[in-house]
């Protein structure tokens, strides 16, 4: 008899959803119903998010404390979730009748197998292994308030309107307005400022991949320079939508000992970075993981 979610611990939850999502994006593969389809692959990003923001908020921090070899493991998890992230944008953005989904869900089922796969053979194992059942019970309860919170979140389902809806444009989907409420679920209080950060997120993600391209392509290769441009365009569109929309903002609705604290939590962040010399040499992740996503893995998980 299986157990019930209310009395399973972290790694049984987690292992559950793995079987919960595959399921789900399975049946979207397989229906010729186009709406059902939708709903199902939908249901099945909605899942994704929250269980990778819950393993990326309470899971992998515990991971990179107790596990041997945890951090570079977490280094690992974080680089798939990324993975993950850019496939659900693809399909959400996809046809759900063209062959093109057909390819982008294989894609997004295959990138969970791996992930989960990993997890549960090698990761789950030495995490039961260095863990009392108490404490795994404890992040269980944190892994539930995810979900919870998601559950209240009805807006995720609806693209942005207004003025941040023209600025989006299409590529700001479920996932990642889903990721910015259960992440930053405060930030929404202020007019549409969590939709902002949504976009902030995908800009950085977008920077992060031209960043990771750079490195694979060679400083001498003919793709640097297109590449090199790729990557000024994107930081100077970034940079200027902060600039002259979101900082205006900020600053009116902040006081000013708070935007005093945030320069100093930025400071601390750049002297950390700085004080990392390791992520300057390429791991055992391979060539696909460049400067960029080393030093990301390489900064303490969030408490």
């Amino acid at each position: 008899m299986e157990k019930s979610e209310a009395h399973m611990d972290a790694i049984e939850l987690l292992t559950k959803d793995h079987r919960d999502v595959l399921s789900l994006v399975r049946e979207a593969m397989y229906t010729m119903d186009m709406n059902e389809r939708k709903d199902k692959m939908m249901q099945a990003i909605r899942m994704l998010v929250e269980h990778t923001v819950a393993e990326e908020q309470h899971v992998y921090p515990f991971i990179a404390k107790v596990v041997p070899e945890g951090q570079a493991q977490v280094e690992r998890d974080l680089h798939e979730h990324r993975h993950m992230d850019d496939i659900m944008m693809r399909t959400e953005q996809a046809d759900m009748s063209a062959t093109s989904f057909a390819a982008m869900a294989d894609d997004l089922e295959k990138a969970i197998i791996e992930h989960a796969t990993f997890e549960e053979q090698t990761q789950f194992p030495q995490l039961r292994q260095m863990t009392k059942k108490k404490d795994l019970m404890d992040l269980a309860k944190k892994i539930k308030s995810v979900k919870s919170l998601s559950a209240k979140q009805t807006e995720p389902m609806a693209p942005a309107t207004g003025e941040i809806g023209k600025l989006e444009g299409p590529a700001m989907g479920l996932a990642n307005r889903l990721r910015t409420q259960l992440i930053m679920p405060s930030v929404g209080a202020f007019n549409m400022m969590g939709e902002e950060v949504a976009r902030d997120l995908e800009e950085h993600r977008v920077i992060n991949d031209i960043m990771t391209m750079i490195e694979q392509s060679g400083w001498g290769s003919p793709a640097f320079t297109p590449l090199a441009e790729e990557l000024e365009r994107a930081v100077d569109a970034h940079a200027k939508f902060q600039n002259e929309w979101q900082f205006a903002r900020l600053r009116e609705v902040s006081r000013k000992e708070d935007l005093l604290g945030l320069a100093e939590q930025i400071r601390s962040v750049t002297k950390l970075a700085a004080s990392r010399p390791g992520p300057l040499t390429p791991n055992r992740h391979g060539p696909s993981q460049g400067l960029g996503e080393r030093l990301r893995g390489a900064m303490p998980p969030s408490p």
